[in-house]
């Protein structure tokens, strides 16, 4: 199995959906009873996304640590970014654009 192959296997068997288009990988994860990806704290100023945190970046690094371990470099990109993530993620065949611009897994939904 080829370095990519095998990158996007581990990647399929840690996030619920994963993609790829060309060096891009994109992962998702559903929010679901005991994994709220949307909870949040503030302190009046900032948002934290602590349910991201809690359950989204640990099985990141955990990626990008395989990767590092086959020769490669990797970093977690973030919506703020200067990337569309959400086109990437329909040419990479996750979902559909859906009206409200949100990816629409044939599963998971929005």
């Amino acid at each position: 199995m080829d370095k990519s192959a095998e990158i996007l296997r581990f990647a399929s068997e840690t996030f619920d959906v994963a993609g790829a288009v060309g060096n891009i990988l994109i992962l998702g994860l559903e929010t679901k009873p005991g994994r709220d990806l949307n909870q949040f704290e503030t302190d009046g100023e900032k948002i934290r996304f602590t349910g991201f945190y809690k359950h989204f970046s640990p099985k990141t690094r955990e990626l990008i640590k395989r990767i590092a371990a086959l020769g490669h470099t990797a970093k977690q990109l973030r919506y703020f970014d200067d990337i569309n993530l959400k086109r990437i993620a329909v040419i990479a065949g996750l979902g559909a654009w859906g009206k409200s611009s949100l990816v629409i897994h044939p599963k998971f939904g929005p």
